[in-house]
């Protein structure tokens, strides 16, 4: 007999200090897949549904399918945009049990959303929601094992309305297919009655910067080799560590660590005040000094080996950024760099680009629209190389074959009208995470060619990037909504006194 298990998706890493929108076109400009849309969508990907999918064969699962929702982190979720996704969500439930009955769930999350109007009437803790939502339809029995990014703010809504929490390992996240599988296994042992976790919940009074919370070196290496002995104890399920999204600005902000035990309440709180006690020891070690931009390039044209990447962390997508800040790109240019390539967000140039046609030339206002605060337009004069319908694959590490479409997309060339003689800019019309090397090269650029390459991403790009960077990454300090001094953002709901914010 197969177990009836329905799975989810809605997924948004939410910035308080975002000054972009988020509304339900967000979350798929071709729209958001449903029904059976989200098995074609994760078929063969390196994603969590992907590892729902792969393992539903071997422990018996029927899988169904209700919506897969995923947008670029932005400002809080819209109040009626939230309402839907997760109206959707509670929709495919109940039709679910019509259809006959529902043995568990499988969700895919975020553990970073913050929805508009859930905290009296302030942004709040849109995934708590979710669950808390999902429990209170299936009622107590019926299984919730939930995948969370290694970003999240864990809540007790989250920890309290699921059966276990499974989070990312790896940042930059090249483990979603893993977790996913883990998760399955999870579930399976709790419809089989081999396992009854129960989850534990600790968070010490720290909101570290996301500058320094990769898993390859740094304070998470230390932490996350501690939840792995936990988890070489008998009793103990698995040991996850969450060191925060510090942009959420609301009531349980900051890092968490959430330890699941079969059965044993005790030992999974113990192994979680543990590690969260070895987190608040190593707290300063979360913090690092970034060079402005000056400095990073001439550090960067210093340097022999090619090619290098510097990267504008402050204006990270993938973190709530604009995508279109210019204080590094106007370095750059200023300096007169050539061979070098970058990518921005920017509708407006796309519109011109596609106006001059392949092969002419325009006067162009490059960026320094969403937010001017963050560095006006740099003016340039550039040759219209290539045009697109902005539709490609992912083939990096991370989130391995998803397909992605970014709108329209502009490369142009300035300085010269041969890539190696020139500053190669991609622009888009959407705003994406550029975190893959694909991102230059479905437009027939070949970023490992090049002298320089400007990336605005914080630290998911170096799985696909640092391989080919012979140079090194340089961690630039600009003016954008992700920078990593958080003094510079005006917090009014985190829990206070918290490291680094106070002294501590």
């Amino acid at each position: 007999m197969a177990y009836r298990v329905v799975i989810g998706r809605i997924s948004h890493e939410s910035n308080s200090f975002s000054p972009v929108r988020t509304g339900i076109e967000a979350f798929g400009a071709d729209g958001i897949p449903e029904g059976q849309e989200v098995f074609a969508h994760h078929r063969g990907t390196r994603t969590a549904i992907g590892g729902f999918m792969d393992l539903a064969g071997e422990l018996g699962l029927d899988l169904i399918p209700t919506l897969a929702a995923h947008a670029v982190p932005s400002a809080p979720v819209a109040a009626a945009a939230f309402a839907w996704m997760k109206g959707r969500l509670l929709d495919g439930i109940r039709a679910a049990r019509t259809a006959g009955r529902v043995d568990g769930l499988l969700l895919d999350l975020h553990g970073a959303m913050l929805a508009e109007g859930l905290d009296g009437g302030h942004p709040g803790d849109g995934d708590g929601d979710i669950l808390r939502a999902c429990r209170d339809l299936v009622g107590p029995g019926v299984p919730i094992v939930c995948v969370l990014d290694l970003h999240a703010n864990l809540t007790r809504a989250m920890v309290g309305s699921s059966d276990a929490l499974v989070i990312y390992r790896t940042n930059p996240h090249v483990d979603m297919y893993e977790r996913g599988v883990e998760a399955a296994r999870l579930l399976g042992g709790v419809l089989d009655g081999r396992i009854r976790p129960v989850q534990a919940l600790a968070k010490p009074p720290m909101l570290p910067p996301t500058i320094n919370q990769r898993t390859g070196e740094g304070p998470m290496v230390a932490l996350l080799a501690r939840a792995a002995q936990w988890e070489g104890r008998a009793g103990i399920l698995r040991v996850g560590v969450a060191p925060a999204f510090p942009y959420n600005d609301f009531g349980e902000a900051g890092l968490g660590v959430v330890a699941v035990a079969d059965g044993d309440a005790a030992l999974a709180r113990q192994a979680a005040d543990d590690v969260a006690a070895l987190a608040w020891e190593l707290r300063g070690q979360f913090l690092k000094r970034l060079p402005e931009p000056d400095a990073a390039l001439a550090d960067a044209m210093g340097r022999a080996a090619r090619p290098v990447v510097l990267a504008d962390v402050a204006d990270n997508p993938g973190g709530g950024g604009t995508g279109d800040t210019t204080a590094v790109l106007r370095t750059c240019l200023d300096a007169g760099v050539r061979d070098a390539m970058a990518w921005i967000h920017d509708p407006d140039t796309v519109a011109r680009a596609f106006a001059a046609g392949v092969g002419g030339e325009a006067e162009f206002a490059l960026g320094g629209r969403v937010e001017p605060a963050f560095g006006a337009p740099v003016r340039v004069r550039a040759y219209v190389h290539a045009l697109s319908d902005g539709r490609f694959v992912l083939r990096g590490p991370q989130s391995t074959g998803m397909r992605m479409g970014i709108g329209r997309t502009a490369v142009l060339l300035v300085g010269g009208q041969r890539v190696e003689d020139s500053f190669a800019i991609v622009a888009s019309e959407l705003r994406t995470a550029p975190n893959d090397a694909e991102i230059f090269r479905f437009v027939g650029l070949e970023p490992s060619r090049a002298r320089l390459l400007l990336i605005k991403s914080r630290g998911h790009f170096r799985a696909s990037f640092e391989p080919l960077a012979a140079g090194g990454v340089i961690e630039v300090d600009a003016p954008g909504a992700a920078s990593p001094d958080l003094a510079r953002f005006p917090y009014r709901a985190v829990p206070r006194p918290i490291f680094p914010l106070d002294p501590m």
